[in-house]
């Protein structure tokens, strides 16, 4: 895996990208399938994520439930889905990991 970072502007401090990068390797490979769609997506729900991918929406559900648990991706808004018509959830990955790519 490659890492490399986008020149920024803002300033993030060195212990947010420690942690996020001894968290990396603990990530299963749907999770970081999950994680990269979020990052080209920006921000999505789990039906935008499950179309994204070409999976089941119940197999990108619990994936965004273990990045929000380890603090990666977070609430964004609540607004209506452009699939279903009805008010869902959307989420973004946290601000200062959206300044990392993650390449394979």
């Amino acid at each position: 895996m490659v890492i490399k970072m986008k020149k920024t502007k803002t300033k993030m401090r060195a212990t947010s990208l420690e942690v996020f990068f001894e968290i990396l390797p603990t990530l299963e490979n749907r999770e970081l399938e999950v994680l990269k769609a979020l990052k080209h997506l920006k921000m999505a729900n789990n039906l935008m994520i499950s179309n994204y991918l070409h999976l089941p929406v119940n197999c990108v559900t619990g994936r965004i439930y273990s990045l929000r648990e380890l603090g990666i991706v977070l609430y964004y808004k609540k607004d209506i889905c452009p699939f279903t018509g009805k008010k869902t959830i959307y989420w973004k990955i946290k601000d200062y990991l959206n300044q990392v790519m993650v390449e394979q």
